[in-house]
């Protein structure tokens, strides 16, 4: 007897969405990915589950590697069970990481109200499918999540070796994923001592009871590459800002504002718009100050407190 597959069964089987990074972005679909809905929602924009940056984390380009790339099955708030892809960098010294979790909800501006609401994947199930007023939100949410595995990836490996962890057999789950992953990156050589330059930025805004916006990594590819390999980009890169680009009120927002710069005159992947430049993400927010800091300041000493999830269901 022939089921017919609900809602979410049909997402798990068609709408995961992979992301190639190819110069910029070059987006493909491939189908029998997973939408992994896990129990417990985790709360993307929870302090907790963000990178914290020490003193040796900067602002823009640093020197970094690899040291982690692995399924943990207790991620959770103190080792509880939780699906997470554990992610983390040496920079100088210290560890940052950008982990990833399964996504089994989104961030979405519901129309009848005008505000932006927290809309689990049941929700949208129960509640139209894909008509759901925060359904493009989650295939927004899985697109961004698969570039950046990609944009991780192909530091590493061919695109095509990555390509081919998807061709093989439909992937089951987001253990599934995260255990193919690693398995191809940990066939590299020396994996986890291959020069990287990650690019840092400041939270957007102040998180719970803390005082200032910290250092993170990106957590999704819409403000450019944060990732590259130094033995691609190799040199000595020195910070090229666009000054009078800055100063000048009639000037395109999306130029190109932040450029890095080597001995040899040739320009790194990563860049900045003025918008970057002048928004929250290149300069450091403290609670009332109202003076915009240089917008190439390093990370305060120590890791702020996060703030509790507040979504445990």
């Amino acid at each position: 007897m022939v089921r017919n597959l609900n809602f979410q069964e049909k997402v798990i089987r068609y709408g995961y969405i992979i992301v190639v990074i190819s110069f910029f972005l070059i987006i493909k679909t491939f189908k029998n990915m997973s939408l992994y809905s896990q129990s417990g929602f985790v709360d993307d924009k929870d302090e907790s589950l963000q990178s914290k940056g020490g003193s040796s984390l900067k602002f823009g380009l640093n020197n970094a590697t690899l040291v982690k790339f692995e399924f943990n099955p207790n991620g959770g708030k103190n080792s509880a069970v939780q699906d997470r892809l554990d992610i983390v960098f040496n920079v100088q010294g210290t560890e940052v990481n950008c982990h990833k979790f399964p996504i089994n909800g989104t961030y979405a501006k519901n129309p009848a109200t005008g505000n932006q609401e927290l809309v689990k994947v049941e929700d949208i199930q129960n509640n139209g499918g894909t008509t759901h007023w925060a359904y493009n939100s989650l295939m927004e949410d899985l697109t961004q999540f698969n570039a950046v595995i990609t944009h991780i990836m192909t530091k590493f490996v061919p695109l095509d070796s990555w390509k081919n962890v998807y061709s093989q057999t439909p992937i089951q789950s987001f253990q599934d994923l995260c255990n193919r992953a690693s398995t191809l990156l940990k066939s590299v050589p020396n994996w986890n001592t291959q020069p990287l330059h990650l690019m840092a930025q400041y939270q957007y805004s102040i998180k719970g009871t803390n005082t200032m916006t910290y250092l993170e990594i990106p957590s999704n590819m819409k403000q450019g590459r944060w990732l590259e390999n130094a033995t691609v980009m190799q040199g000595t890169f020195k910070t090229s800002l666009n000054e009078d680009l800055m100063n000048n009120e009639n000037a395109n927002d999306s130029d190109i504002a932040l450029k890095y710069i080597n001995e040899n005159g040739v320009e790194h992947s990563f860049t900045r718009t003025k918008w970057f430049m002048a928004s929250p993400y290149a300069n450091q927010q403290r609670t009332g100050n109202t003076n915009a800091p240089s917008p190439n300041p390093t990370a305060p000493t120590g890791n702020p407190t996060a703030s509790p999830n507040n979504s445990a269901w």
